[in-house]
């Protein structure tokens, strides 16, 4: 017995719990209101499949709640009790992977986990019936209940056996009626002769009983060919009651959709309340107030355009009339010499001749240190002995004279050194100032590109402002000569109340033919004169006469073979006599 069903975002189920009671239960609601779900939802957690899935109408994924929004899993849990067991089923589908979690429950154990198939199969050995079964002879899928009423008559008890297994006792009840048959020749073949002679004279007493056999087969004949035009007859009827039934059902199913219809349009109708106009005249209405609801709308966005390009060309204005003061504030600022050009050449000219000139004292000084050194390099005046230049020997006086003379000579040298020296340091100060005059110079120059592109920049600006004072202008003009003489809410407000009528007018006629076609139903209700007791009556009288045919055709059956036995009896013992 099933005792509970939890669905989450199974198609409309977001989350829904069922609790099942013993005896009968049943579930109540509108159309789409998730009925046939939640019996889909049972069989899918018993077999992991259903008759629209296992059909492929639908997919498993389209089970899955995608309304407001697509849902990423659906989940079934099953509880139910078989004996004295609880078990519980858990089945669970996940976008684009099919059925991926599978779980059975016995007594809070999970027993079987997580392979479809498997859990499938092992639900069915609990339950003792597989899913053909019971979609057939259990859950009648929607619409398709007279699924058995389809199936020909002479196909219907195969059928039925072949769905509850019983068909394999009739293969076994076949098979062993021959091997029964078999083991009665072997044991006929080993009757003796003597019990062969003794039946011989049961030959008058089995012809007795054979004459006995047939004119009974014959009176069964005769039976069996007037139950069989009972049946047809009854078949017959029962047929146009049946035809009728489907009929007196699908007009039924017709009235009560319609209904529903009526009821909505209805409410729909009342809604509306009074209602003067006609719908020809509302319908003339709306094509004017189009008209003019799409002019207006052309012109408002002619007005919006225009206000944004005259909204922008204030901007530009303000914008452009505070860069020309900042350029020109900037450009008052910088200062540039008429000559600056001339004066540049001309620092570089002094520069470059300080720096020639500081060289020359270098190369000056370095000359005069190697002068000195020379006075010195041969030769020590304390050991001076010989003249350096004639190499002639020195007499004292003429030694000391040498000495003073390049001692006199060394003290000029040091002394133009001096000079040299004293004179380089003031031309590397005069190098430094006219450094500092060239970069300053140069830096003058520098903010004469600047000034030319801040003056460049000031004369666009200048230009952008007349420009966009063109542009605020003649919009402003447009703005002026373009009239609205309405609110365009106010002319889509009227247009909504002339659409309101023609919704009106549409409703209502819909609603006079749902009347007529309920009218139409219930009159052809009226005139099929359907019975339903008169159907059950007809049902069951046929149900009788097809038992009646089938126990005569048993039962002639039978005799047919007894007959047969006695004949193949008779001709052995005959045989045996002759």
């Amino acid at each position: 017995m099933i005792t509970r069903l939890v669905l989450e975002n199974w198609r409309s189920h977001e989350r829904s719990e069922f609790e099942f009671a013993k005896g009968t239960n049943v579930l109540i609601g509108s159309m789409g209101s998730g009925k046939t779900s939640a019996m889909d939802a049972i069989c899918f957690a018993l077999f992991g499949t259903f008759p629209l899935l296992q059909s492929k109408k639908i997919k498993l994924d389209d089970m899955i709640m995608n309304k407001p929004t697509q849902k990423n899993q659906a989940r079934v849990v099953l509880e139910m009790t078989v004996g004295e067991q609880n078990y519980k089923i858990k089945r669970t589908v996940t976008l684009g992977k099919g059925a991926n979690v599978n779980e059975l429950w016995k007594n809070d154990t999970l027993i079987e986990s997580p392979q479809n198939v498997r859990t499938t199969e092992k639900i069915c050995e609990i339950l003792k019936i597989d899913y053909d079964l019971f979609s057939r002879a259990v859950y009648a899928e929607q619409n398709n209940i007279e699924y058995f009423l389809e199936i020909p008559k002479s196909q219907r008890k195969q059928r039925i056996d072949e769905l509850l297994r019983i068909s394999k006792f009739e293969n076994a009840r076949k098979n062993l009626a021959s091997l029964i048959s078999r083991i009665d020749d072997r044991v006929k073949d080993a009757t003796s002769l003597a019990e062969s002679e003794s039946a011989i004279n049961d030959i008058p007493s089995i012809e007795r009983e054979l004459s006995q056999k047939l004119g009974k087969h014959s009176e069964l004949k005769e039976k069996i060919a007037k139950a069989a035009l009972e049946k047809q007859s009854a078949q017959n009827e029962y047929g146009k009651i049946y035809s009728k039934k489907q009929r007196h059902d699908e007009l039924n199913s017709i009235a009560e959709r319609t209904s529903g219809t009526q009821t909505s349009l209805a409410k729909r109708v009342a809604e509306y309340g009074s209602v003067t106009e006609d719908e020809a005249t509302a319908k003339r209405k709306i094509t004017g107030l189009t008209l003019l609801k799409n002019e207006m709308k052309t012109k408002q966005a002619e007005k919006d355009k225009l206000e944004t390009s005259a909204k922008e060309a204030r901007g530009g204005i303000i914008e452009n009339e505070k860069n020309i003061r900042e350029y020109g504030e900037k450009i008052s600022k910088i200062f540039i010499p008429e000559n600056a050009e001339k004066m540049k050449e001309d620092a570089e000219r002094q520069l470059d001749a300080i720096t020639s000139e500081i060289e020359n004292l270098k190369a000056k000084y370095t000359y005069l240190d190697e002068q000195k050194k020379e006075l010195f390099d041969h030769v020590k005046l304390d050991e001076l002995e010989r003249c350096p230049t004639c190499e002639t020997d020195l007499t004292p006086e003429r030694k000391t004279h040498v000495i003073e003379t390049r001692l006199k000579k060394q003290k000029e040298i040091e002394d133009e050194q001096t000079k040299v020296k004293h004179v380089g340091k003031e031309m590397e100060n005069e190098k430094k100032k006219a450094k500092e005059m060239l970069e300053k110079i140069r830096e003058s120059l520098a903010k004469a590109d600047e000034k030319k592109w801040l003056t460049d920049a000031k004369r666009k600006a200048e230009s952008a402002l007349i420009e966009s004072s063109e542009v605020l202008k003649n919009a402003e003009t447009k703005l002026k000569g373009l009239k609205i003489d309405r609110l365009i809410d106010d002319v889509i407000e009227e247009l909504r109340k002339y659409e309101r009528i023609t919704e009106y007018c549409l409703a209502k006629k819909q609603l006079e033919e749902t009347e007529k076609a309920i009218t139409a139903a219930t009159s052809e209700i009226k005139a099929l004169g359907y019975d339903e007791s008169a159907e059950r009556a007809m049902y069951e009288r046929l149900k009788q006469h097809e038992t009646s045919y089938a126990l005569l055709e048993q039962e002639s059956a039978g005799i047919a073979d007894l007959i047969e036995e006695k004949k193949k009896r008779l001709n052995e013992l005959l045989d045996i006599k002759k």
